[in-house]
C-alpha cells in the first residue's frame, strides 16, 4: 500500500479515496490531484527557495524606492522649467534640419 498519512504529507495536502476506493492526495490550498504521495520539499530546497524569493522582494524593494527617487527628480526638474528665472536654450529637431529654440 503506497497511501500515506495525512500528517506525514506536505503541507495543505490530504489524502483521499474516490468512489472506487483508490486512495489520492489533494491540495486544499492549489486544488492540485495525484495519485502518488507528493514529496515533500528537503530543507536544502526549502533554503534556496526561500533566499530567491528574498533576493526577489529585495529587488522589487530596491526598484519601487528608485521609481520614488526618479519621480522626485523629474518632479524637481519639471518644477525648475517652470520658475520665471528659468530662461535656456535648446536645439529641437524639425524634420532634417535643426532650429535653435528659447523657452521662456
Amino acid at each position: 500500500d503506497e497511501s500515506m498519512p495525512s500528517r506525514l504529507l506536505p503541507r495543505h495536502w490530504q489524502c483521499w479515496q474516490d468512489h472506487q476506493g483508490e486512495v489520492y492526495y489533494f491540495n486544499a490550498t492549489t486544488e492540485e490531484t495525484a495519485w502518488h504521495p507528493p514529496q515533500s520539499m528537503s530543507v536544502a530546497d526549502a533554503v534556496k527557495k526561500m533566499r530567491a524569493a528574498e533576493k526577489i522582494k529585495s529587488a522589487r524593494d530596491h526598484l519601487d524606492e528608485s521609481r520614488v527617487r526618479m519621480k522626485a527628480a523629474q518632479d524637481n526638474w519639471a518644477e525648475s522649467l517652470l520658475t520665471d528665472e528659468c530662461l535656456f536654450d535648446t536645439v529641437a529637431i524639425l524634420g532634417a534640419g535643426a532650429k535653435r529654440v528659447r523657452f521662456l
